[in-house]
């Protein structure tokens, strides 16, 4: 499940460093010897305008340095106050649970240390999948490729007790397809490069969403 192929992201880069030279396209000052002749152009603010002029212009477009836009923090509901139908996906020390639908297509696996579950969107061959990996050394903190600049992300938390949160990346692609990724201690769910009705339909899963026992949570 590539996020994008080589040829869209030498695209972007163009159409990026473009936007940087206009951004730079005025007159340096001289540094002026002694005598009053204007010397040679002072090399190190010339690195230090280049540097502003290129940090602003990733600013501009809401990304700085692959950080995503930050979105206000939501609340996540407890388990205990939901009734849901379907079957039940529990993380690791029960601390999140999802909810899948009955008649989904979903395959189980793991290892010694970890759990996987695989639901499935459409036919298998367009390989669509909405990913759950729980386990102590999973990883998963970050999506994929977060740094990808033809991806823009925002990026929310979900907070639960007093000590413990979730993050939420939601990721679309200049051609409309849609990426998700929930952090969560020790574990992670995740889509990428779906196109808009299968990102609609894993929407619907995660967004059920709940937090669960949390042993070593503060109450």
């Amino acid at each position: 499940m590539g996020l994008r192929t080589s040829g869209q992201r030498f695209e972007n880069r163009g159409v990026w460093n473009q936007e940087w030279k206009s951004s730079l396209d005025f007159s340096f000052p001289q540094r002026v010897e002694r005598g009053g002749k204007p010397g040679q152009t002072d090399i190190s603010r010339i690195l230090w305008i280049a540097a502003a002029a290129l940090t602003a212009s990733i600013a501009s477009s809401g990304t700085v340095f692959g950080q995503p836009k930050s979105a206000v923090p939501v609340e996540l509901t407890s388990c205990s106050g939901v009734h849901r139908s379907g079957r039940r996906i529990v993380s690791l020390m029960e601390i999140v649970e999802f909810y899948i639908p009955r008649l989904a297509k979903m395959k189980k696996g793991g290892g010694v240390d970890f759990l996987e579950y695989d639901v499935r969107y459409g036919p298998e061959r367009d390989n669509l999948w909405l990913k759950f990996m729980f386990g102590p050394m999973v990883g998963g903190h970050s999506p994929h490729d977060p740094g990808n600049m033809s991806i823009e992300w925002i990026a929310k938390k979900w907070n639960y007790h007093s000590d413990a949160a979730a993050t939420d990346w939601i990721g679309t692609g200049p051609d409309d397809r849609r990426w998700r990724h929930i952090a969560f201690p020790y574990g992670f769910a995740t889509y990428e490069n779906a196109p808009p009705k299968a990102a609609a339909c894993f929407n619907r899963i995660l967004d059920t969403m709940c937090y669960g026992k949390c042993p070593y949570c503060k109450q």
